[in-house]
């Protein structure tokens, strides 16, 4: 990782290192989900879970749980420990890290999750990192295009990204409250506090934000 990633995420936040090896920008990981999803062996067998309905290529860890009426669009990876409440929408291109817990009716579509976090009911997160420890509230929502549809900018510096759809980067063991909008390109920097009801592009936790 390069130094402005150390600012957001450690070593140990996801298994798939790899996607930072050659990656300059807080965002590029996300550029390279895809062609690492490739590489994998999806089993042709997964393990049985009631009224869930799975498509495409899944790989599953061991110990996890998955609600009645959730839906899972691969390729997905899913880790050890991993809990999934009902009727929660896991869309393709989309890696949750170990101990991962999703939310009763949440969406996460092409995005890369680190150990441990949660991302709680009715929430949405789309084209984002989230950092190991992260808890993102009820209705949080990691919004992912612009009205406008051009390309997102990023952070506080406004970096342009080359990307039309981009969601957040939030660094380790953030929290973020209730019914928080997180604009496309926010970056949050790790251990910061999000209270409720904000509008947000970036927060570095020294009380700058914005």
């Amino acid at each position: 990782m390069t130094n402005s990633f150390h600012q957001f995420f450690s070593s140990s936040s996801f298994e798939q290192k790899e996607l930072f090896k050659n990656s300059r920008q807080l965002w590029e990981p996300l550029n390279h989900i895809s062609s690492l999803l490739q590489t994998l062996h999806f089993p042709t067998e997964l393990p049985q879970f009631k009224n869930v309905v799975i498509s495409g290529n899944v790989l599953i860890g061991k110990n996890v749980s998955i609600a009645p009426f959730v839906l899972i669009e691969g390729p997905v990876v899913i880790g050890d420990c991993v809990q999934i409440s009902h009727g929660a929408y896991i869309r393709p291109n989309t890696i949750l890290n170990d101990g991962v817990k999703i939310g009763h009716g949440a969406e996460v579509k092409a995005s890369l999750v680190g150990k441990g976090a949660k991302i709680a009911h009715l929430s949405y997160v789309g084209d984002s990192i989230i950092g190991k420890g992260v808890s993102l509230a009820a209705h949080t929502v990691c919004a992912n295009q612009r009205l406008d549809k051009e390309v997102v900018k990023v952070g506080e510096k406004r970096l342009f990204s080359s990307r039309k759809k981009l969601g957040a980067i939030i660094g380790d063991n953030v929290s973020v409250g209730c019914k928080v909008t997180l604009n496309p390109g926010t970056t949050i920097k790790k251990g910061c506090r999000v209270i409720n009801k904000q509008q947000l592009q970036y927060i570095d936790c020294s009380g700058k934000g914005n």
